[in-house]
This record gives structure tokens, sequence and C-alpha cells, in this order.
């Protein structure tokens, strides 16, 4: 019985491990222990176009669900994701050198990539975490005079 009971702590300490791990995985690190996957998605050729598609998931990175109340910036693009923390859209090949997006959601803490290069189509995974901050009581008002 003892040796069952063992067998399972253990098995249960593995799981546990091994799902948070499957979650940060290959994460970019930020500053804020979220984390950005970039992916490379050539399923749509670009090599006769200019144009390239940028594909952006946002998600909780304790959870692994998709926040669908998250807002992404890029360059001159301000954009809601949808429901699903999903957002695409399309620019053209390499006009930005310093192109970056962030990721960020009521609740949670921002992140920035570092500078992307903008020569193929590509997937960026954000991994947000919570904000543990806690928030500012507004009852108190003072009057000044």
């Amino acid at each position: 019985m003892r040796q069952k009971t063992v067998f399972l702590f253990f098995i249960t300490i593995v799981l546990t491990f091994t799902r948070c791990s499957l979650i940060e995985k290959n994460l970019i690190p930020t500053y804020n222990k979220g984390g950005y996957k970039i992916i490379p998605n050539n399923t749509i050729s670009t090599n006769d176009s200019d144009e390239i598609n940028i594909n952006v998931k946002v998600f909780d990175v304790s959870t692994g669900k998709p926040i669908g109340d998250a807002k992404i910036t890029a360059v001159c693009v301000k954009a809601n994701v949808s429901s699903a923390g999903a957002y695409s859209f399309k620019t053209k090949k390499s006009i930005y050198k310093n192109f970056f997006i962030t990721a960020y959601a009521i609740g949670f803490k921002t992140i920035e990539t570092n500078f992307i290069d903008l020569n193929n189509n590509i997937e960026v995974n954000f991994y947000l975490i919570e904000d543990d901050t806690p928030l500012i009581n507004c009852e108190g008002i003072i009057n000044y005079k």
C-alpha cells in the first residue's frame, strides 16, 4: 500500500512539473516572468509577394487558455484580439527595421517582443502572467483649495 501511495505521489509531481514546463518550454523570457514564442509560418508562400502575414495569439501562462480581451500593438496597428485570443494582419516585407509587437490585457502584465525580422510569415504566441499589483482604492478623494 505504501509503495502505491509513493508511486502515485511521484506521478502527480512529475505530471505537475511536466505541464508547467510544456507551457513555458521554448518561450523567449521577458522581464516579468511571462514570455513569447515566434514560430515561422510558411503555409502561405510569399516568394512572389512583398506582403507577409503576422498571426498573433495571446494566452494565460498559468492556464494555457486564450485571453479574449487582450490588445496588441505593432508599429501603428492597435487592435483587440478575438475571443479566441487571436489577431492577424499583413504588412510589407522588411519595411520596418525595428519591428516589435506588444500584448497586454487588464489584470495581466504587458509583454513586448524583441525586434523582429520581417522577411517571412510568422506567428507570435504571447504568454501573459497575471499582474499581482494591488489596485488603488479611489474612494477617498482629496480636494485641494
